[in-house]
């Protein structure tokens, strides 16, 4: 019985603990989660993925801005948001490699039509 109350006591005091984090805490929190979140999932990430993490981005951002941090706190909120920030321009530059990349073979099967019918016409022009 004295041991459940040890551990009851012990559930309330961390309860209470996180329950007292301060506003820049949580903001702090929040973006080292998304950052957590985008690191471990961002290849598995579809469109509609990366537009929540950008609008929970915007959020904490939003939130920030009602802060007053700490230079410590500023310090950690900045190396989350840079580590967030590059996860995100790493994923856009994927994608943009990847639609140049259709882009490129699009052009060359275009390309290569137009090599063809200039022959073509050339060869015409020739034989008259």
């Amino acid at each position: 019985m004295k041991s459940l109350k040890y551990l009851l006591g012990l559930c309330l005091l961390a309860f209470i603990m996180s329950s007292c984090q301060s506003k820049e805490e949580r903001v702090i929190k929040s973006l080292e989660s998304l950052c957590m979140q985008v690191e471990q999932r961002a290849d598995q990430f579809t469109e509609k993925d990366w537009e929540n993490v950008i609008t929970k981005f915007e959020k904490i951002h939003s939130d920030a801005l009602d802060c007053d941090f700490t230079e410590e706190q500023l310090k950690e909120f900045g190396r989350y948001e840079g580590k967030l920030s590059a996860a995100i321009a790493k994923e856009g530059s994927k994608n943009f490699g990847r639609k140049l990349q259709e882009l490129i073979n699009k052009g060359k099967s275009v390309i290569e039509g137009f090599i063809e019918g200039f022959g073509e016409s050339t060869d015409e022009d020739e034989e008259s």
